[in-house]
């Protein structure tokens, strides 16, 4: 994963919150060579995934920070869900 996004709208489509991150590489880790290739086809979108990258367990607690001062009961969604996505079933631990 090389992001990490979620927005947050009313059933009114009402804009609530958004939260987003760029991800560090784990070390030692390598992209799938198709999958790289097929990045070297957008290198604007490659760059805008590496800018200010963080460490991803700095992130995740952030991002559970966030979830958990939302308004409201969450409901995840996904379309078109193509991508792997996390499902949280409780943020409070």
């Amino acid at each position: 994963m090389l992001s990490l996004g979620s927005a947050v709208y009313l059933p009114d489509k009402t804009l609530v919150s958004t939260f987003s991150a760029n991800l560090e590489l784990l070390p030692g880790a390598s992209g799938d060579p198709r999958t790289m290739q097929w990045w070297e086809t957008k290198p604007e979108a490659w760059a805008a995934c590496r800018h200010n990258p963080r460490p991803p367990e700095v992130v995740m607690k952030k991002y559970a920070a966030w979830l958990k001062v939302l308004p409201h009961k969450s409901v995840f969604v996904a379309y078109p869900a193509g991508f792997d996505f996390m499902f949280v079933e409780d943020v409070s631990a």
